[in-house]
């Protein structure tokens, strides 16, 4: 315990002779946590946002993305039909493709499964580290500010 009071007032004594050094930590913990926030909704759109794989047929291109199967073709009204992986005989490439049957309709990749789960888990370690550099923030705490950093790195 006496280690402890001794580094904290150790850690004391050289902010107060850099009084700039607490509030410059601070502002660097914010433009990391936009940074991070930004990088998080940036990677989400690009993955849900995605045509992974294209194949066109005359005025019909039909995609296939992390979830989602779709038919862009400009005699649609909205331009793009969409439904999630696998609706079976409601796939939008079946009800909204030309001459494709629900037995055309091959299941997602390996890859494309395996690209699904790390983009979740991606995410999901997007938001632990976006709540504690939040957390951070508000209670100043920098000896874990290494940790996140280190982290943030490995995204």
């Amino acid at each position: 315990m006496e280690i402890i009071q001794e580094a904290l007032d150790q850690q004391k004594l050289l902010w107060q002779d850099r009084p700039l050094a607490v509030t410059v930590s601070f502002w660097e913990l914010i433009v990391a946590f936009m940074f991070v926030v930004s990088a998080a909704v940036f990677q989400t759109f690009h993955f849900f946002n995605n045509a992974w794989l294209v194949h066109t047929n005359g005025s019909y291109i039909y995609q296939r993305g992390l979830g989602d199967d779709c038919v862009k073709s400009g005699e649609f009204s909205d331009g793009i039909k969409c439904t999630s992986w696998l609706d079976g005989e409601y796939s939008t490439f079946v009800i909204n493709g030309q001459d494709i049957t629900a037995s055309d309709v091959v299941p997602p990749s390996t890859g494309l499964r395996l690209a699904r789960v790390l983009m979740i888990f991606s995410v999901l370690l997007y938001l632990f580290i976006i709540f504690s550099l939040f957390f951070i923030c508000v209670k100043r705490n920098l000896k874990v500010q290494k940790l996140l950093c280190g982290v943030t790195v490995l995204l």
